[in-house]
């Protein structure tokens, strides 16, 4: 499964695609290029799907759209299956000077993408997050793109009941 509000939807023998909004502001969707600050943000912190459902999720440039990415990671791990993988990628807060810069000064990047980031993150701010999640552990971290972007491999750890 990967997670993206701006997935298009996509149906085959082995892929299923399709946009899901986990957070959203009052009359607009979340995303939306006229985002306004003050809105209301309301979670829907449902994954549409069975528990245990996927051996592999991918989180690509998501979770630094979100006002609460806990929620996301603890949803990724009911939808995990033991010993299931969450691969994800986040900037790190090298990136933020430079997607401004990109987006601000040589509009080159979308204004309203970065404008929409919430937060930024390194290994430990990662490793924090992923801690309160008790059934999901870091398997490794490493820097990409001149340590503009965190890929990490988080794995559901699996416990005998």
């Amino acid at each position: 499964m990967g997670v993206d509000f701006k997935a298009p939807s996509i149906q085959t023998d082995k892929i299923h695609t399709f946009s899901y909004f986990f957070e959203s502001k009052e009359d607009k969707a979340f995303g939306d290029a006229e985002y306004d600050k003050d809105s209301k943000i309301t979670k829907n912190c449902h994954l549409p799907f069975e528990n245990e459902s996927f051996e592999v999720v991918t989180l690509l440039a998501v979770l630094e759209h979100l006002n609460y990415p806990l929620d996301m990671l603890r949803e990724i791990a009911r939808v995990l299956k033991p010993n299931g993988i969450l691969l994800l990628t986040v900037p790190s807060h090298l990136a933020k000077p430079v997607l401004e810069f990109l987006a601000y000064r040589l509009k080159i990047v979308s204004e309203a993408e970065i404008r929409d980031h919430k937060r930024y993150y390194n290994k430990k701010d990662l490793c924090s997050l992923i801690s309160q999640t008790p059934s999901l552990a870091l398997h490794k971290h490493n820097y990409f793109q001149l340590g503009m972007n965190n890929f990490a491999i988080i794995h559901k750890i699996y416990k005998e009941r």
